[in-house]
């Protein structure tokens, strides 16, 4: 298996346009350390991977390459706010459109209400 954890990692960041130093920063860690993960030359612990699956809204398991989508590859469909937010910016582990930031709140209120929804159920 090809490791794919620096591609992601990157890609990642730069979804949220952050700059390596500023999420460095947020994680509480020198630049360089973050920098040799997005070029292969180290890897973060697994308590770090889990951290950065956790704040991109993602699977450790997508980080390293095992699952091609962002969401959790052991759920049938998303449950968590971070896991349907992530799904639903991506196809098959590819961003395809955006949610703003300040709509996030208005679409989980919708898909909460149509998985309550027994007349919904074959949206999930």
């Amino acid at each position: 298996m090809q490791n794919k954890l620096p591609e992601r990692l990157k890609e990642l960041r730069a979804e949220k346009e952050l700059s390596q130093a500023k999420l460095a920063n947020i994680l509480g860690m020198p630049q360089q350390t973050y920098a040799t993960w997005e070029t292969g030359k180290a890897q973060p612990d697994i308590d770090m991977l889990q951290r950065l699956a956790d704040f991109h809204g993602t699977s450790v398991d997508y980080l390293i390459g095992k699952a091609k989508s962002l969401y959790d590859p052991e759920e049938d469909t998303p449950h968590k706010p971070n896991q349907i937010i992530a799904f639903a910016r991506s196809g098959g582990g590819k961003r395809v459109y955006d949610i703003p930031e300040e709509n996030l709140e208005t679409v989980l209120k919708i898909l909460d209400s149509m998985k309550k929804d027994p007349s919904s159920k074959k949206h999930f």
